[in-house]
This record gives C-alpha cells, sequence and structure tokens, in this order.
C-alpha cells in the first residue's frame, strides 16, 4: 500500500521509508531500506534519501557515516 507520493514525481514512498525517514529525522540513526518490489536499496540519513551511483559508493558512504 502507497502511503505518500512526491508531487510532481512518480516516486512513491511507502510506509517502511516513511518511518525510515522519520527515524532518521529524530535521531542520529542512519536506515536502510530495501524495495521487496524492485530490490532497490534507499539510504535515508538525516530525514533524506541520499543518492549513490553503485553499491561500492553506498557502502563507502555508510562506512564514512560510522566513523
Amino acid at each position: 500500500e502507497i502511503s505518500a507520493c512526491l508531487v510532481g514525481s512518480e516516486m512513491c514512498i511507502r510506509d517502511r521509508h516513511k518511518a525510515a525517514v522519520g527515524i532518521t529525522e529524530k535521531t542520529d540513526a542512519l536506515a536502510i531500506v530495501v524495495s521487496e518490489e524492485t530490490g532497490h536499496i534507499s539510504y535515508i540519513k538525516n530525514g533524506e534519501f541520499v543518492s549513490y551511483d553503485n553499491q561500492n559508493t553506498l557502502s563507502d558512504l555508510i562506512k564514512g557515516d560510522l566513523n
């Protein structure tokens, strides 16, 4: 079930993504959400989706943010 769609975009945020955005806005947590439909990995920090080019870049971003 889709919980929210970004205006002017085809991207819809599902409940898990919405929860991840919320928890990273309120705490210093980092969130990783995997789409059940596409397998796409979303990385969320400070309430925002973090862009990355490939899984190596994602790994480097996470490692950097955890240090």
